[in-house]
């Protein structure tokens, strides 16, 4: 019981993590922070725990790396895909 407590608690800290770097990433218009927290992700629990951020996260990123879209959708876009995460 306690330790899907502190599974549930550390899923929440993820999520609230996260929109803090997703958020920061557009006011900076820099993914560097973003592609840490992935990377190191990838070597927790919540890669398998909370496996839909993650790739919420992912997308996120692609978008950041998509040259092709104007700045405008691509925030637009971004702040959709934030607006997804619910801790």
């Amino acid at each position: 019981m306690e330790r899907r407590r502190a599974a549930k608690k550390d899923s929440r800290n993820l999520k609230i993590m996260l929109r803090g770097i997703i958020s920061r990433a557009l006011e900076d218009n820099d993914a560097r922070s973003l592609e840490l927290f992935l990377t190191v992700s990838t070597f927790t629990d919540a890669a398998e725990r909370d496996c839909q951020t993650i790739n919420t996260a992912q997308q996120v990123l692609e978008l950041f790396n998509n040259t092709t879209m104007e700045l405008q959708q691509r925030d637009k876009e971004i702040n959709a895909l934030r607006d997804t995460i619910h801790p």
